[in-house]
């Protein structure tokens, strides 16, 4: 009896000893099929060992770091037109030399190259790695942005129209009555006084930092690219109205791709709301006098609960699942007139009907 328990413990034993014995293991596939021009980055995962991952290349390209659980593989910035395709990228863990693992990498000629869009200085050249992570391969910055826009429009378009809409106070010319409430708000927010006029002068925030952007001489080039790259995106939507995102057609109303007032042209002035928006969440994750959030006060009045961060509307993500009961006889959705912006004395003063994005007293036609 005393063998068989002997026997059954010195199997355990040598059971436990495998299973604790160290293991390295690839993050990514083991094959990888690298654009040149671009890079990856490349992870190792370590099991029961406090060795440390070094790391080796044999063949073309460039590897940077050589040790830790992360390194990024550089494939040349040209296709090879001689020489090696192949690199070899190897793993071995200190402490135990017989645990080692390798990528192989074949180098590939540019998988995508975007053209068409307006005043690019040379050709713009797009890799994509096995997670579909774009590196975009450019001579001049303001291209990489044209591209980038392109990119983010082709990939992610009906993101960025809700989310401009909804920090310029639109949204509700694209999901209804829904949103009118927050689109005031948003407006009220957001319209305030023209620095170095007078107090009655007034225009909505992110046209103004838009304009201050656009002169500067650094990034105004850059802000141009990029709305011209999501531009060509929307063109080509018009072209090939099957182009537009699946997204579209969950909402309560259809919108018209063909038409610029449906699915207007992207500008400085959206992408600037979008960038103030995010800006906004952000200050009201962090608290305010003791975590306490306070309205903001005019310099020469009371505090105007108006001006409160907190008053920019409801979430609106079940807007998507809008049901036609909710409108069963007239449109819900409307455009807001310039005076809709804010209260008396806190607008840009316009008459209603006047200046971009007006209304013409009727509400935009239902589908269906």
């Amino acid at each position: 009896m005393t063998t068989k328990y002997s026997w059954l413990a010195g199997a355990l034993g040598v059971a436990l000893a495998a299973c604790s014995s160290p293991h390295l293991a690839l993050v990514n596939s083991q094959a990888l099929d690298i654009p040149a021009g671009t890079g990856i980055v490349l992870g190792a995962f370590v099991q029961d060992s406090n060795g440390q991952v070094l790391w080796s290349l044999d063949g073309p390209g460039v590897l940077t770091p050589t040790t830790g659980l992360q390194v990024v593989y550089y494939a040349p910035p040209t296709y090879p037109t001689s020489g090696p395709t192949t690199a070899t990228v190897t793993l071995q863990l200190t402490g135990s030399p017989d645990e080692t693992k390798a990528y192989q990498i074949t180098i590939t000629k540019p998988s995508n190259t975007i053209g068409g869009i307006a005043n690019l200085q040379a050709q713009v050249d797009v890799g994509y790695d096995t997670r579909s992570i774009p590196t975009i391969n450019c001579v001049a910055p303001a291209d990489c942005y044209a591209v980038l826009g392109y990119i983010h429009a082709r990939d992610r378009f009906f993101e960025m129209d809700f989310l401009r809409r909804a920090a310029r106070g639109t949204l509700s010319e694209l999901i209804g009555g829904l949103a009118v409430d927050q689109d005031t708000s948003i407006r009220t927010v957001f319209t305030v006084p023209v620095p170095g006029s007078s107090p009655a002068a007034a225009a909505p925030l992110p046209d103004q930092l838009a304009t201050y952007l656009r002169a500067d001489p650094l990034i105004g080039p850059l802000y141009e690219a990029y709305v011209a790259g999501v531009n060509k995106r929307i063109a080509e939507m018009r072209a090939d109205p099957t182009q537009l995102p699946a997204e579209y057609s969950q909402l309560l109303y259809s919108i018209d791709p063909t038409s610029t007032t449906d699915l207007p042209d992207w500008t400085d002035v959206d992408t600037t709301a979008i960038l103030r928006g995010r800006h906004l969440r952000e200050d009201r994750r962090r608290p305010v006098g003791g975590g306490v959030r306070r309205a903001r006060r005019r310099p020469d009045g009371p505090a105007d609960p108006r001006l409160d961060p907190r008053q920019d509307g409801r979430p609106l993500v079940h807007a998507l699942r809008l049901r036609r009961a909710q409108c069963p006889t007239v449109p819900c959705r409307r455009t807001l007139a310039v005076d809709d912006r804010a209260p008396a004395g806190h607008g840009p003063g316009a008459p209603a009907g006047e200046g971009p994005g007006a209304a013409d007293g009727r509400d935009p036609p239902s589908a269906g």
